[in-house]
């Protein structure tokens, strides 16, 4: 598994999403993702962009938890949480709510407590 990938997983990006995400052919999203091709910087500072977006909705989330009774499904079934103003990619949001109730664990809290 390239860099790359790994960072895609990370934000919460399957290959799809990672081809709308940076508006760009599928075939250099997948040369990007398997190695053949050179990721540009101007791509890597959009992850870099789109991750600290993921950190902040998580933040967000992570409040929303501790203030709202949310259905314990959710975490079970890995459904992203609205978190608010940031529009993000589909996996980005679930991502963001996965973190926040991970964080929350950390803290000693069930995920939907």
């Amino acid at each position: 598994m390239t860099s790359f990938e790994r960072v895609l997983q990370i934000c919460g990006l399957e290959r799809e999403e990672a081809v709308q995400f940076f508006d760009m052919p599928a075939e250099t999203v997948g040369g990007w993702t398997d190695g053949s091709l050179n990721v540009p910087a101007a791509a890597w500072e959009m992850l870099a962009q789109l991750y600290d977006q993921v950190e902040r909705a998580a933040a967000r989330t992570e409040i929303l938890l501790d203030k709202a009774d949310l259905d314990p499904s959710l975490w079970n079934e890995g459904v992203g949480i609205p978190h608010g103003a940031e529009c993000l990619p589909n996996g980005s949001e679930i991502t963001a709510g996965l973190m926040a109730s991970l964080r929350r664990l950390r803290k000693g809290r069930r995920p939907m407590d």
